[in-house]
């Protein structure tokens, strides 16, 4: 026996007693299920922004101190940008940093 997919309601018309039934589609819980997903990117969005930020300031509070603060922003971000293609390792090889060094 198979059951309907969605949901029926019978309604009365008024004076006349007859019965109108309505169809609700599966349809109604997908959007439903849609504005939910939404609502949940946005909180997943606002999350991410606020981790992005604690991370810039952990990433600042490594680098107080260490003369780069010195250095413009453009040429600051054009540094990273050639380390983080490079590697760890191949960066710090080109530096000329041993990594024994580099891990106090």
């Amino acid at each position: 026996m198979r059951f309907p997919t969605g949901i029926f309601l019978c309604q009365h018309s008024g004076a006349g007693r007859s019965l109108k039934t309505v169809h609700m589609t599966r349809k109604t819980g997908a959007i439903a299920a849609l504005k939910k997903l939404e609502a949940d990117r946005e909180k997943l969005n606002q999350r991410q922004r606020e981790l992005e930020t604690k991370a810039a300031t952990e990433l600042g509070r490594v680098l107080l101190g260490t003369g780069v603060e010195s250095f413009g922003a453009k040429h600051l971000k054009q540094i990273g940008l050639a380390l983080g293609k490079m590697g760890e390792e191949q960066a710090l090889e080109q530096l000329g940093i041993s990594n024994h060094l580099a891990t106090k």
